[in-house]
């Protein structure tokens, strides 16, 4: 696979929130391929976002050029150490407990961890499952696991814990405790990081910095004027096979057969085999409209349909995923991309509407890049 194809890879896992994936991606480029500050800001962003940021300060701290946000967001990290530390702490106390089978004790201290505010990894809700499960509260599990951020929720071990009661205990000795971090380690984390800071700041001072030119992403404008709406109550003929009816059966799979689905359809995506992609999406977004990965399944669908150049069938992809209030479209980490190539669609043939959902993105997205896009094309619509 070429360095390309890797860096998109990694992009489309992190969109979405598949961080341990995007980690092993984005670690074979840094060591393989591309070393460079993109990389290793990118890399540290996943790290930070997944719960290690012990991790994600050794990546950043190897940057050669660094802005005054990116200092900023180093020093902000340190800060946290402390907490994750103790968050650490407590996990490691909970794991003895489990050895131990103190299981009420575990599930105590993993409930604490669990219910704070900072990202953590996977393995620390594992094992909040894995301490419900040895204590016979399996009826009791998902209620917690509906709280968790989303990309727990849908995290392949998550998934795995919640269907494997049976492997309990093979689990329970796969468990292992976080290696405590020393104070030395982190004096010395705390120099390098002074050390790179002071050396960024001289190079901002002595050099001239450009904002990198943002890549927006077009597509093809629409050549058909926008479709009016049916008026109330008037009955429309279906003229596209394709479209998802509202009141079609929807057939019953189990999250690991949508989940081979939609990996087939996105290894077919990535290999350019887009008709391929098209049939799989297409079969996906047929059975699943309620999982976890429905959003997923519809976003790529419209990507591939943008490859083979059917920009109709791709806007109605954009506008299915935008207006579903299902709870896997609504949380959607798509959803702003998706009001985003609505406005490439719309802004020369629906300028007003174009408008309104560059307004939407930076309302409702004001900290993503989508936002920035969207403030751009606010100010070219004027």
């Amino acid at each position: 696979m070429t360095d390309e194809k890797l860096y998109t890879r990694a992009r489309l896992l992190v969109k979405r929130e598949a961080y341990d994936e995007a980690i092993i991606v984005y670690e074979v480029l840094l060591k393989e391929v591309l070393h460079n500050d993109t990389v290793l800001r990118e890399l540290g962003l996943v790290y930070a976002a997944n719960g290690q940021p012990y991790e994600a300060l050794q990546k950043w701290v190897q940057m050669v050029h660094m802005d005054d946000a990116m200092i900023d967001l180093i020093e902000e990290t340190y800060r946290k150490l402390p907490e994750y530390n103790i968050l650490f702490a407590q996990y490691n106390e909970a794991i003895y407990a489990l050895k131990e089978k103190q299981f009420q004790q575990a599930q105590l201290l993993l409930h604490q961890v669990c219910t704070q505010s900072l990202p953590l990894p996977p393995f620390v809700y594992e094992a909040f499952i894995l301490a419900m499960q040895y204590d016979g509260y399996d009826d009791k599990v998902l209620a917690f696991v509906n709280k968790w951020p989303r990309r727990i929720q849908k995290h392949p071990r998550i998934q795995a814990s919640l269907e494997l009661k049976e492997a309990v205990k093979e689990q329970h000795e796969y468990m292992t405790v976080q290696d405590e971090i020393p104070e030395e380690k982190n004096w010395r984390m705390y120099a390098a990081i002074v050390a790179v800071s002071v050396t960024a700041l001289l190079l901002i001072i002595w050099s001239q910095l450009t904002p990198d030119d943002v890549v927006e992403e077009t597509a093809p404008p629409v050549e058909q004027p926008a479709v009016e709406q049916p008026l109330e109550n008037e009955e429309q003929p279906i003229e596209d096979a394709d479209v998802v009816v509202e009141n079609e059966p929807v057939l019953s799979l189990t999250e690991d057969q949508i989940r081979i689905i939609y990996e087939q359809g996105l290894a077919a995506y990535e290999d350019g085999k887009y008709n391929e992609a098209r049939d799989v999406f297409e079969h996906g977004t047929t059975v699943d409209q309620n999982s976890y990965m429905a959003d997923d399944m519809a976003f790529f669908l419209a990507k591939t349909y943008e490859e083979l150049d059917d920009q109709t069938r791709a806007t109605e992809l954009y506008e299915f995923i935008v207006n579903n209030e299902a709870d896997a479209f609504r949380k959607s980490s798509y959803r702003d991309d998706s009001l985003l190539q609505l406005i490439n669609a719309f802004r020369t043939v629906d300028v007003e509407y174009a408008k309104k959902l560059a307004e939407q993105i930076v309302t409702e997205y004001p900290e993503e890049w989508t936002a920035t896009i969207a403030k751009q094309h606010l100010e070219k619509l004027q």
